[in-house]
């Protein structure tokens, strides 16, 4: 548990709730990055609708009989899967005119959802790898640094719709649906009279984990916004369900 009040000169990091983050962690040297593009044995074994989005990938944009031929199953076949692959958005069909003569043909490639759905972009490994790189290059302090402008960068962003609300509750509230778009399913709850700001998800555990920073600078950017004291009672990377913070007035 560690509390933080807002504006306060920073101490160093004494974050109860995990004793056990490892402050120098690094990936593991027989670590392997996952296949982008899978072998022959592999797309084998996928279903079909998996396979039919990474020949999409593959190929850009197909039809639906470039796509029968390259998956050996029927045209219908194919357009069943299609068309369920588009219902969940991972498709976008469009109709191109073919150079020359030729009829338009209706052709398919892979939206944004089906891109992240069918080939995941491992922003946190990246995000992780180069934490890692600025500490080991510039020290622990480069990194603090790095925080100190990211928490700079979201005050500026969060910091009016906070300011606009009156009680710490609501100011919490505003907060929490800032919050939300960054991933951190985050929510405002009460028990026992006592207001929690409760974030159900982390963004980025393994950085968290890693990087304990980046959790002391959060704290931080949630105290100034708030303009009250906060005191984190539960962490995720250390295995709880949610990471909670007390909200306490000033004069308490």
């Amino acid at each position: 548990m560690d509390t933080v009040i807002p504006n306060q000169k920073r101490h160093p990091l004494q974050d109860h709730s995990n004793d056990m983050d490892p402050l120098n962690a690094s990936k593991p040297a027989n670590a392997q990055q996952p296949d982008v593009y899978p072998s022959d044995a592999k797309m084998a074994d996928l279903k079909s609708a998996d396979r039919l989005l990474h020949i999409l990938k593959r190929l850009h944009t197909a039809t639906a009989q470039a796509l029968a031929d390259e998956l050996c199953l029927s045209v219908p076949a194919v357009r069943r899967h299609l068309q369920n692959l588009q219902e969940q958005q991972l498709l976008s069909l469009q109709i191109e005119k073919p150079g020359g003569r030729g009829r338009p043909q209706h052709v398919y490639r892979l939206t944004d959802a089906g891109e992240a759905a069918a080939f995941p972009r491992h922003y946190e490994l990246l995000c992780q790898e180069i934490f890692q790189h600025i500490s080991s290059l510039f020290g622990r302090g480069a990194v603090m640094q790095l925080m100190d402008a990211r928490r700079a960068d979201l005050y500026q962003r969060f910091a009016p719709s906070c300011q606009a609300a009156h009680s710490v509750d609501d100011k919490a509230r505003a907060l929490a649906k800032q919050l939300e778009s960054y991933g951190y399913a985050a929510q405002v709850e009460s028990f026992g009279g006592q207001w929690y700001l409760t974030e159900y998800n982390c963004p980025a555990p393994a950085i968290a984990r890693n990087f304990p920073e980046l959790c002391q600078s959060e704290l931080e950017l949630y105290a100034e916004l708030l303009g009250c004291e906060l005191v984190r009672e539960t962490r995720i990377v250390c295995g709880a369900a949610h990471c909670r913070y007390r909200l306490q007035e000033a004069s308490q």
